[in-house]
């Protein structure tokens, strides 16, 4: 087998919570995702980004709230508002207070109005 997983151990099994377990599983998974997929750990990583800000925004419209504006992280990456990549991901990243749009989102918008204008 070319790519070989590796499950994670855990040492002293039984010392470990549940939920210790589940998340193990779940990285094992994620891991075998990235290899079946031929995704990189950063674009899963994204992927993550965009579940928790879903998770927030569907959280806060639960309470009939504002969803929470995409921040930078504390280095000072920043995460395109649309498609979760980082800007050393792409080549340029368009930022505005509290928002922030790569250049491949930039493109795609401009494909979809563009066809729009067309039909």
């Amino acid at each position: 087998m070319a790519h070989e997983i590796y499950r994670h151990w855990l040492p002293e099994e039984e010392h470990h919570s549940d939920h210790a377990k589940k998340l193990a599983g779940i990285t094992s998974r994620l891991q075998n995702v990235m290899l079946t997929e031929n995704i990189t750990a950063d674009e899963l990583v994204g992927c993550a980004r965009v579940v928790r800000r879903n998770h927030a925004s569907f959280k806060a419209m639960e309470k009939n709230e504002r969803p929470p504006a995409v921040s930078p992280s504390e280095n000072n990456d920043y995460f395109c508002s649309f498609c979760g990549k980082g800007n050393n991901e792409v080549s340029k990243m368009v930022t505005a207070p509290k928002v922030y749009i790569c250049n491949e989102c930039v493109e795609l918008c401009e494909d979809i109005i563009t066809g729009f204008r067309d039909n």
